[in-house]
């Protein structure tokens, strides 16, 4: 198991464990020093919170500001 995928399974069962309705992630790539996953959601979500960064302190959801940013930076439509 790659790196990328061992944190996908730790970041998806944070996710899911803290978040009601979010059901799958992808990583993207790289941000500011983070492996950063794009978080699916149900229909019943906002979306708020859309993306997970992990690096060696741990995982959380981006801020609002963040998320602005990755949207930009993966140019995400």
């Amino acid at each position: 198991m790659t790196l990328i995928e061992n944190s996908k399974e730790k970041v998806l069962e944070f996710v899911q464990s803290e978040y009601d309705g979010y059901t799958d992630i992808t990583y993207i790539g790289e941000w500011e020093s983070y492996d950063c996953y794009e978080i699916k959601t149900d229909e019943d979500t906002d979306g708020v919170g859309a993306f997970a960064l992990v690096n060696e302190d741990g995982v959380r959801l981006a801020d609002s500001d963040e998320d602005y940013e990755i949207v930009h930076f993966f140019s995400i439509p």
